[in-house]
């Protein structure tokens, strides 16, 4: 990834603006005040909306686990897990 590429990306978050001048373009970090003030804006939000967010993960329930084994020792692993079971 370039430079161009992260402050394009940075641009896109609104952390960072761009100016062309006498075709250069120029890039400037937002001010501290307005960076805090964006993400003190979407913390409030995502409070306000935090209720709803659980509420969808209760209807969810229980999700599937998934584990990886590997070797003789992950086949060992999963024979006493059946045989326990």
């Amino acid at each position: 990834m370039t430079v161009y590429a992260i402050l394009k990306e940075l641009i896109k978050r609104g952390i960072f603006t761009s100016v062309i001048r006498d075709e250069i373009t120029y890039f400037s970090p937002i001010s501290p005040e307005q960076l805090t003030y964006i993400y003190e804006e979407k913390y409030k939000t995502l409070k306000e909306r935090l209720p709803e967010l659980t509420a969808i993960m209760e209807t969810i329930g229980n999700k599937p686990k998934v584990e990886f084994y590997e070797g003789i020792e992950g086949v060992e692993h999963v024979y006493k897990q059946v045989i326990l079971s």
